[in-house]
Parts: structure tokens; C-alpha cells; sequence
């Protein structure tokens, strides 16, 4: 394999790695990163640490400072607020784009995913509610069938998933989110879009959501 296609699948496989990390808290918010530790523990150069750390900047999951190093990004309650307007506006976007013919086949499908919610309520996994939490609404935006929707969503989405896996939600918070959830799934499979809008113009709002878990503390 040439030496640039290389260096460029090294970079791909450390920023995967790097990534899943940051989202699901293994690296916590703040937390700086050792090029030196990332390197030895992946078994690379530095080089495609770098690199990888480059497209995480990109992504918003890590801030690069000068003469500091790099650390895993702390929101701060302004840039809480623009992630939730961020995805509020996209995902309200992509389903007045979506196809109306497909709506109860995705209701159905996001019915299945809230089924699973209510297992995960259920056994009290918290952190598997998230990650259906988190496909639910990707599902939602990819219904739009438009790419870069879906991927300027997966910005604003992993950094949710980093909040929430940091903070988390109140018992009170969930129930109320997946009673949302079945509602809008319901509604969709009705083919009432008004009414799943409306719903999920609540769900989003960015004024209820700013206060996820302890973010009131950022």
C-alpha cells in the first residue's frame, strides 16, 4: 500500500477510535490528549494522530490551544445553546423535505426503536437509551434524503451524545422524552405530519433542553 494511502487509513482508524471515545465518555469533557499516549497505545507515528486530531477539531470534539495541548471539548452554555438550534433546525428541515409517501414506513421504523427504548427504560440502561435516543433522531434526518443534512447533523449529534453521556437526564426527563417519541411515531405512521412537527418542535425546543441533567452548570 503507498505510503499516502496508508497514513491516511491510520488516520482513519485513530479518528474512529479517538471519536467513539469522546461520544460515549470514555474521554471526558476537558480531558486533554497525549499524542505520545495515543501513539503507543495504537501502535502508529504521530503523524496520523495528528491528522485525526485535525478532523476532531473539525467535528467540535476536541480544541486544539497553543502552547496547552489538545482537550475534549466543555461546551460552554452559549455554545449548548447554538448545538441545540443547530439540530432543532435541521431535523425540522429534513422532515418537511422528507418523502410524505415514506412517513408510516418511518414511523414504523422508529416505532420499533421506541420499543426498544421502553426495554431499555425497563432494565434501567440509561446509556442504551441514549444510543436509540440518538438513532431515533438520525433516522429523522435522514428521511430527508438530503447528505449534507445528514452530515452536518453529525456534528451537532455527537456532540449531544458527548453532553448527555457526561450530564445525563432525570428519570422524569426520559419518560417525558420517550412518551415524545412514541407520539411522534404514531403520528407519522398516521401521516399526520402537522402534528409530528408540533411535537417535535416541543421535543427540541432549545430553551427546555439547555437545562439537560447538570448543564445548567456550564
Amino acid at each position: 500500500m503507498p505510503m499516502k494511502e496508508r497514513r491516511k487509513l491510520l488516520r482513519d482508524i485513530v479518528y474512529s477510535r479517538l471519536k467513539s471515545r469522546i461520544v460515549i465518555g470514555k474521554l471526558a469533557m476537558g480531558s486533554k490528549l497525549s499524542e505520545n499516549l495515543i501513539a503507543s497505545e495504537f501502535g502508529v507515528s504521530k503523524s496520523p494522530v495528528r491528522d485525526a486530531i485535525q478532523m476532531l477539531e473539525r467535528d467540535g470534539l476536541v480544541i486544539v490551544k497553543q502552547q496547552s495541548g489538545t482537550f475534549v471539548v466543555r461546551p460552554t452554555k452559549k455554545h449548548l445553546k447554538e448545538i441545540l438550534e443547530h439540530r432543532h433546525a435541521i431535523e425540522i428541515g429534513s422532515l418537511r423535505f422528507c418523502d410524505k409517501d415514506r412517513l408510516s414506513d418511518l414511523g414504523q421504523e422508529l416505532s420499533e426503536l421506541v420499543e426498544q427504548m421502553e426495554m431499555a427504560i425497563a432494565q434501567d440502561n440509561t446509556a442504551l437509551f441514549y444510543i436509540l435516543d440518538r438513532q431515533f433522531h438520525e433516522q429523522i434526518v435522514a428521511s430527508s434524503g438530503n447528505q449534507l443534512l445528514v452530515r452536518s447533523y453529525e456534528i451537532s449529534s455527537a456532540l449531544m451524545a458527548v453532553i448527555l453521556n457526561h450530564y445525563g437526564l432525570s428519570k422524569d426527563y426520559v419518560m417525558k422524552a420517550y412518551g415524545e417519541h412514541c407520539a411522534i411515531a404514531n403520528f407519522m405512521i398516521d401521516g399526520d405530519l402537522k402534528s409530528v412537527l408540533s411535537i417535535l418542535d416541543a421535543h427540541l425546543d432549545v430553551e427546555r433542553n439547555i437545562y439537560y441533567g447538570d448543564a445548567r452548570s456550564l
